[in-house]
């Protein structure tokens, strides 16, 4: 490994570490849970939300509560929109971070190592927007979806669309569960519930007939 590669190595560790610190030892992730001082119709407090959103998905961090605060304080549907949305850039900020950073560096290694992921390589050529929608429904952690795909030769456009329409499903669900918790109740409450319990079914009878 070059000195440069090296660097870049330690560029990509220290900006997701120096992000992950700035999110968690400030008020950021807090702040979507005092409803009080949010403003559900300010341009301003939607562009923030869907900013925090996508920077916590360049991180490690969880962001399912972000999810359900999402539809909580903006409705099914501007709540998933803008969940969806921060989930999209921050996934294309990773992409390209370790595209940059470690594309090069790790990709060689592996293939010396392991000579059967030129197989699997070929694949993610050809089906490139498949395997980045197809993916999202795998119980992987959507961190761990973004920078390992950017070590694959996938396209940014498949990339990008691929995890649009695979992330949109389960965030507009979750947000929709969020959207009813002041009333857990309610049969709109029961409802979502069913939903996404239906939506966790199917992902597992279409992952079953396709092993």
């Amino acid at each position: 490994m070059t000195k440069q590669a090296i660097l870049k190595l330690v560029g990509l560790v220290l900006i997701i570490a120096v992000l992950s610190l700035i999110l968690t030892k400030t008020n950021a992730l807090t702040w979507v849970q005092s409803d009080g001082g949010i403003d559900p119709t300010s341009i301003r407090a939607r562009i923030l939300f869907s900013g925090l959103v996508g920077l916590v998905s360049v991180t490690i961090l969880p962001f399912a509560q972000l999810l359900m605060a999402s539809g909580y304080l903006f409705g099914p549907l501007w709540g998933g929109g803008l969940c969806l949305l921060g989930l999209i850039l921050g996934a294309l900020l990773a992409f390209g971070l370790t595209r940059y950073c470690l594309y090069d560096v790790i990709r060689t290694p592996l293939f010396n190592r392991f000579p059967k992921l030129a197989t699997l390589d070929q694949s993610v050529q050809r089906n490139g927007l498949l395997v980045a929608i197809g993916i999202r429904f795998v119980p992987i952690p959507a961190w761990a979806i973004n920078y390992g795909l950017s070590l694959s030769p996938i396209r940014w456009v498949d990339y990008a669309v691929g995890s649009s329409i695979g992330l949109a499903p389960v965030t507009f669900i979750i947000a929709n569960i969020g959207s009813n918790l002041a009333n857990i109740n309610s049969v709109k409450f029961i409802v979502s519930i069913g939903i996404y319990i239906l939506f966790l079914l199917g992902i597992m009878v279409y992952r079953k007939t396709q092993s």
